[in-house]
């Protein structure tokens, strides 16, 4: 099956195809006809496996262009999580022009409060969407999907009472998604409560694409062993969790000492501390991630081959959501397991609720000196997928903006008329009240920037240079 044949628009799948979405994954294909057939959907599905594009793509493909109101929101559990949707909703709605924003806490409420006056699809985390629906800059009344995302991950964080404040605020017409990887019975409730004749879809085929393994050692041996399966393995990209952020520093540091080539992300650093790490190793400048939980939930980062659990977590539910960072998106991966006595009862309970029994290694094969120059930082690099769809996109900074009278149209009809740009060269424009962001498409946006030097807006000289700041930075 093709995107065409589930009724997705060309403008969505020129987007894809850069995001090399060659064919609809299971999960997509399942999902997609019934989002856009209006019908309430519970997706029980691993990480990685294309769920986010599953039910992106059908509200973007839906959105009224004309209606400048909120008409879809997704709720993450992190901030991590949400600003990786909102990069993939940006990428998937490009070519349709789609105006985002995203709410998230511990950031200012001006800039968010600007965007929501004209944004179509607003992604963020429960605190802070709650806070603008109470203050009334968040509108919900065009809102046609809700999405809860790693619902699980949502209510073990403590958000249910502000899962069931927003919900209480949707319209009786909304349309809403809930993606979980497990459903526990306050999952079961709150579907119940608040879903309509859902469609219950699951994705179980992933899971032969992930081999899994578990290393019985001693405590004293575990770094050992990691090292020389990860240099026998030659994998460039690995994943190691720990329960706590004092075990993810000592591990840090060993590696550090033996020259290897690791980055670390735990709930102690500030979050532009963990954001830088998490893209430093999602580009391929690491070999390791070392990391808590945080990295856990949902975390979308291409071609991790080996996720491996250092320490294992008594919840049984983080052995999914962690082992879910390998084998995405009809890749292959593995999973390891360092097993030490002490953690003996936490495995016994978890091993019965694998539908494939993990492979057992022997210790004693990898006890041997650590190479620490055979885990060098990796020599191929690697595009997020912004990138990949962004490639021939250029914004431009315009130096004027509301103080100078400067509408939208305004921009438009210069761009037209001094870059001779046609309307599908055009990507969002943001007029700001000091200065105007410009998106040019289709690989003219030097074209357009030359082109504009010395113009002028309403007869004002406007100065106009590359944007320096991300979207989500300004």
């Amino acid at each position: 099956m093709r995107f065409q044949d589930l009724g997705i628009s060309e403008e969505v799948i020129r987007a894809l195809t850069k995001l090399h979405y060659q064919k609809p994954l299971p999960i997509q294909e399942m999902t997609i006809p019934h989002l856009l057939a209006k019908e309430d959907v519970v997706i029980r599905s691993q990480t990685g496996s294309g769920k986010s594009a599953a039910f992106l793509i059908p509200a973007i493909q839906t959105i009224d262009w004309d209606l400048g109101k909120v008409q879809t929101l997704v709720i993450a559990p992190t901030r991590e999580l949400s600003l990786q949707l909102i990069e993939e909703a940006d990428a998937i709605g490009l070519y349709r022009r789609i105006r985002s924003v995203l709410l998230n806490g511990k950031a200012k409420y001006e800039p968010q409060i600007q965007r929501l006056k004209r944004a179509h699809l607003a992604i963020g985390t429960p605190g802070r969407i709650r806070d603008h629906i109470e203050r009334g800059t968040l509108d919900l009344s065009a809102l046609r999907y809700l999405v809860l995302d790693e619902a699980d991950v949502l209510l073990d964080m403590g958000f249910l009472a502000l899962i069931q404040q927003i919900m209480e605020k949707v319209p009786e017409s909304c349309t809403i998604a809930l993606c979980s990887a497990t459903i526990d019975e306050s999952l079961e409730e709150l579907i119940h409560t608040y879903l309509h004749d859902p469609r219950m879809l699951s994705n179980e085929m992933r899971e032969m694409q992930l081999k899994q393994f578990v290393c019985p050692l001693k405590e004293s041996d575990k770094f050992t062993v990691l090292c020389n399966y990860a240099i026998e393995k030659q994998a460039e990209s690995i994943i190691v969790f720990c329960n706590r952020r004092e075990s993810v520093e000592q591990l840090y540091r060993k590696m550090c000492a033996h020259q290897i080539s690791a980055v670390r992300v735990h709930g102690g650093l500030l979050q532009k501390e963990r954001y830088e790490a998490i893209e430093a190793f999602r580009k391929g400048h690491y070999r390791f991630l070392i990391a808590s939980d945080v990295a856990g939930r949902g975390l979308d980062i291409a071609d991790v081959q080996l996720v491996v659990q250092y320490e294992l977590s008594d919840d049984l539910r983080k052995y999914v959501h962690r082992i879910g960072r390998s084998a995405r998106l009809d890749q292959a991966g593995e999973s390891l397991v360092l097993l030490s006595d002490q953690q003996q009862n936490i495995w016994e309970a978890i091993l019965p609720t694998l539908t494939k029994q993990p492979r057992l290694l022997s210790a004693a094969h990898y006890l041997r000196e650590i190479n620490g120059a055979a885990l060098s930082a990796p020599d191929t690099k690697k595009q997020k997928k912004s990138e990949l769809v962004r490639n021939d996109v250029v914004t431009l900074y315009l130096h004027g903006g509301k103080d100078k009278k400067i509408r939208i149209g305004d921009i438009v009809g210069v761009l037209c008329q001094k870059a001779a740009l046609q309307a599908e060269d055009i990507g969002v424009i943001e007029v700001r009240q000091h200065g105007s962001y410009v998106e040019i498409l289709n690989g003219k946006g030097t074209e357009a920037y030359h082109a504009l030097q010395n113009t002028t807006i309403k007869k004002k000289k406007i100065r106009v240079e590359y944007a320096q700041k991300s979207k989500n930075e300004r």
